[in-house]
């Protein structure tokens, strides 16, 4: 069997490197190992949900080794991540697991969704979840508690509005001195930016930088409906007042913005369209 090791944390742009330098071999099991797994944030799990998911689709079978830290297999086990993986592969060693759906640190859980009709159904969820969070269960959301409501929304609707598949939505709250941080990690293993938006933009020769900047512009769609082409744009405007960062990874490319700084590089090609995003948020919001 193949064991295609991966680090003790998986964060933010330290996950597209680790699984970028995964070498499955052809003529081998092949097992995804996170054995030593002691980290990961909500970006690298749907990150390396997306990439067990992959593997299903081109392998027979695919095994995942679990890890050892109990408090991690825990973890992953609240989140619902081990849920869905189990669904296309098999897991090392194969105990029984008890799936919760819930826990106070998830503001969403890993979620699947399919259609538009489903996008409502979690920006209520995310809604109750941050009210618990700040408990402000009486009090109307506030400015800031909108914004974000907005931005989920945006990012969620692009998945079915253009992948023509599934999405998977994680997100979370970590709580620091001052503040608190949400994460929020979306994915697709769709036709990616430069398949939805070659049906209306002369894309198909163009560099995958230059796709992912084209994708962030105000107005561009894949879509000529009136009016779209705000998503993307709107997230990456947001991020300045929030200290945010936003990872857009897709085709061969990964555009990551930061303090309103752009970094691009060059990745292994990987289907659909991967999403990242951290905003900070006061205790008092």
């Amino acid at each position: 069997m193949n064991f295609l090791n991966l680090p003790f944390r998986l964060t933010d742009l330290n996950t597209v490197t680790a699984l970028d330098r995964l070498q499955p071999k052809t003529g081998m099991k092949q097992a995804v190992s996170i054995r030593d797994l002691e980290f990961i944030d909500p970006f690298g799990m749907i990150m390396l949900l997306s990439y067990i998911r992959y593997l299903s689709m081109v392998l027979d079978r695919v095994w995942v080794y679990l890890p050892r830290n109990e408090k991690v297999l825990q973890y992953l086990n609240r989140s619902g991540f081990l849920r869905e993986i189990a669904q296309f592969a098999s897991l090392i060693p194969n105990n029984p697991i008890s799936y919760l759906e819930r826990d106070e640190m998830w503001l969403i859980p890993v979620q699947v969704f399919r259609e538009e009709d489903d996008v409502p159904a979690l920006v209520q969820l995310f809604i109750q979840s941050i009210q618990k969070l700040m408990q402000t269960e009486q009090q109307p959301l506030t400015r800031d508690q909108r914004l974000f409501c907005t931005l989920l929304s945006e990012l969620c609707q692009n998945i079915p509005q253009h992948s023509r598949d599934r999405g998977y939505i994680a997100v979370q709250s970590y709580r620091g001195q001052t503040s608190r941080e949400i994460h929020i990690a979306l994915a697709d293993l769709g036709i990616g930016l430069r398949g939805s938006l070659s049906q209306n933009h002369p894309v198909q020769q163009w560099s995958e930088a230059e796709v992912l900047h084209f994708a962030l512009q105000q107005g561009t769609s894949a879509s000529n409906e009136l009016g779209r082409g705000h998503g993307l744009a709107n997230v990456v405007k947001s991020l300045q007042p929030f200290q945010g960062r936003f990872y857009l990874r897709s085709g061969s490319g990964l555009l990551s913005i930061r303090q309103g700084k752009e970094t691009y590089q060059d990745t292994r090609f990987f289907p659909g369209v991967q999403v990242g995003l951290v905003l900070k948020m006061n205790e008092s919001v």
